[in-house]
Parts: structure tokens; C-alpha cells; sequence
């Protein structure tokens, strides 16, 4: 990194990072969140918080290979954190009112259940697309491979499965689009 002639700005320097999130921005310098959301009528309204890392209390937190994970799962929920945030300063939470599905599994199983539907619907998602484009592409070129011998190279195997991952892809992209 150059050095700056002023040092004002050059302690400031690279502190500065942020998202955007449902009609808004999200900016983080420090252990200051702001995030700024403008409403239908033109009006923004700010919401301003502090964020202390658990790296900052704990020690252990800190070390090497831990504080690489701890922010990331720091980074993740900060972000849906404010995604959420977001969405309530526009309203559109209030506006959703609950399915079917939803009013029956909270009367027969209780309010805690869903955040269980929560988790396994996350859980399936991710075991799907590693499925989908980790492990199929790769099965179905090595299937390939050994049906066709003259087809058992790594070049055939690799472009293979990097093809049919965009097929894949491509195909989830136009079937998205035909929804409503």
C-alpha cells in the first residue's frame, strides 16, 4: 500500500467496506454499522449500531486458522442481519402474511418448529447444489469414461463436467425465469 502524506487518511485507509441490501447500502468502518434504506416515497432512513467481533473478547477467537472462520460466520450473519433489517424499514415483512402450511405447523407443533424448517430447508439446499454441481458432472463424466474407453482422459472428464455444470445452470436460470 502507497503511503499517503497525510496521516489523517492514511489511518482511515482500507477500514471502509459494505453491501448492498434491499434498496439500500449497508457500510461498516470499524465496529460502526450504518445502513441506509430509501423508502418508496424517497425518504432514507438510517439505522446506525455497533458490532464488536467475538475475536475482540475472546482470545482464543483470534488464533490463526479460528478467527478465518469466526468472520466468516461473522461476515454471514451481519449480512442477514442487515438484509433483514432492510427488509423491515421497507415494510415488506409486515406485508407476508403466513401460508397455510405455515399456520398449521405452528398450531400443531408450536412457534420453535419452523426455525427447524428453517435449518433442514438450508441443509437440503446447500446437499442439492453440491450434488448438483459437484458430484453429478463428475459421476456422469467418469460413468462416461469407463463406458468409452477411448473417452478416459482428465481433459474429457474436466470439460465434460464444466459444460454440463453450465448446462445445469443455464437450464435453472430459465426455469426461474418462467415464474411469476
Amino acid at each position: 500500500m502507497k503511503k499517503t502524506k497525510n496521516p489523517e487518511l492514511s489511518c482511515r485507509m482500507g477500514k471502509v467496506g459494505g453491501e448492498a441490501v434491499l434498496e439500500g447500502v449497508m457500510m461498516r468502518a470499524g465496529s460502526t454499522i450504518a445502513l441506509s434504506v430509501r423508502g418508496e416515497d424517497g425518504s432514507i432512513t438510517v439505522k446506525k449500531s455497533e458490532f464488536v467481533s467475538l475475536r475482540k473478547k475472546h482470545k482464543f477467537f483470534d488464533l490463526p486458522l479460528v478467527r478465518g472462520v469466526v468472520s466468516f460466520i461473522e461476515s454471514m450473519k451481519m449480512s442477514f442481519g442487515c438484509l433483514n433489517d432492510s427488509a423491515e424499514m421497507l415494510g415488506i415483512d409486515e406485508e407476508m402474511e403466513e401460508t397455510k402450511f405455515e399456520k398449521w405447523l405452528r398450531e400443531k407443533f408450536g412457534k420453535s418448529i419452523l426455525d427447524v424448517v428453517m435449518v433442514i430447508g438450508v441443509v437440503l439446499g446447500l446437499a442439492i447444489g453440491i450434488g448438483l454441481f459437484a458430484l453429478l458432472p463428475t459421476f456422469l463424466a467418469n460413468l462416461l469414461a469407463d463406458i468409452v474407453p477411448a473417452l478416459d482422459s482428465s481433459l474429457f472428464i474436466s470439460t465434460f463436467s464444466g459444460v454440463f455444470r453450465i448446462v445445469i445452470f443455464v437450464s435453472y436460470i430459465c426455469l426461474v425465469s418462467l415464474m411469476k
